[in-house]
């Protein structure tokens, strides 16, 4: 409950005008073994490997992408976006880096460049691209503001869609 996969399904079926009832898993491997199994009759993913060799071999249908551009890996880059199909929905989920507040101009300076110089290496973000990633070098304050915006975002989302409202009901 409250996590980025959970967020996205409430989104969606907020947008579509439909009703879907959440089935908490602990990943995407779990949830996809329920859903081959008949359990459930679909799923939000975060990690799109997970999905590729059932895309391949057909037993999964991809219905679309919850960002706003398509997947670069091949047996994605055919599948379009919610918002080329008239449903807003584009949540992207980032991962980012930090470090203690406070740490010295210095270091964080180090750490910025070593992380840039990494993010940006050809073989890297071919690696992350397999794995139907997308990544973006951002300075120090354009995460930050990142941070904050999209912190925003969520927010309003996690209220609007009653996702705060039941997990707090279940801490009871």
């Amino acid at each position: 409950m409250g996590t980025p996969v959970h967020i996205t399904g409430e989104i969606f079926a907020k947008e579509a005008g439909i009703n879907i009832a959440q089935v908490p898993f602990r990943g995407d491997s779990e949830a996809l073994a329920a859903l081959l199994g008949g359990h459930i009759q679909l799923i939000f993913a975060y990690n799109p490997a997970v999905l590729k060799e059932h895309v391949k071999s057909g037993t999964i249908r991809i219905l679309g992408v919850a960002e706003e551009n398509r997947l670069t890996i091949p047996e994605f880059e055919n599948v379009p976006t919610f918002i080329e199909q008239g449903i807003n929905v584009a949540f992207s989920f980032w991962n980012g880096i930090s470090a203690p507040k406070g740490l010295p101009a210095a270091e964080k300076a180090r750490l910025a460049a070593g992380l840039k110089e990494m993010i940006n290496d050809p073989e890297f973000k071919k690696n992350m691209e397999e794995l139907g990633m997308t990544v973006q070098y951002l300075r120090p304050n354009e995460f930050s503001e990142r941070w904050i915006e999209d912190n925003a975002k969520l927010t309003k989302i996690v209220k609007e869609t009653g996702i705060a409202e039941l997990i707090a009901s279940q801490k009871k």
